[in-house]
């Protein structure tokens, strides 16, 4: 299956790791539901750009375009986008980490395949140009990611509750 995996590194950290370890099981949940928002939220926009002709995708071919008929990178990106708005979720979780993955079973109206299938085909680029999905955070969403556990581990290690 293919998935991203997003992971807090406390090796050097006793302390922090010590109050995570003894904090209550929510305070962990909420700190990986946070990320694996963020993640998700991160993955549809780079998605809504790059198939809108943004990013680094390779442009449609002119004998592509002329046997589509149009120069859209995806034939039917706003069926895909609902599908993986639905369809990307948390496939693994542990206390420090969470994995993201493609969780969708729904079918695609025009292909032979579950969404899921279709999204790891066109991220792996397995006889089509390859369109990566999932990927690793860019640096504003790592600065958005440790900001936001950061916030979160100073109030756990400040004893105060969950809002």
């Amino acid at each position: 299956m293919l998935s991203a995996k997003i992971t807090v590194n406390l090796e050097n950290h006793g302390k922090l790791r010590a109050l995570l370890d003894g904090a209550e099981s929510a305070d962990s949940q909420e700190m990986l539901d946070y990320w694996a928002r963020t993640y998700k939220s991160f993955t549809l926009l780079r998605f809504d750009i790059f198939a809108g002709g943004g990013g680094n995708w390779r442009k449609v071919t002119r004998e592509t375009a002329r046997r589509k008929g149009n120069t859209r990178i995806l034939e039917d990106s706003r069926e895909m986008r609902l599908e993986l708005a639905e369809g990307i979720g948390v496939v693994d979780r542990d206390e420090l980490s969470v994995t993201m993955g493609f969780t969708s079973e729904a079918r695609h109206s025009n292909a032979n395949l579950n969404i899921s299938e279709l999204a790891t085909i066109h991220d792996r680029g397995e006889g089509v140009p390859k369109r990566r999905i999932l990927v690793l955070p860019n640096d504003a969403v790592m600065r958005t990611l440790r900001g936001g556990t950061a916030k979160r581990m100073t109030r756990i290690a400040d004893g105060r509750p969950r809002k």
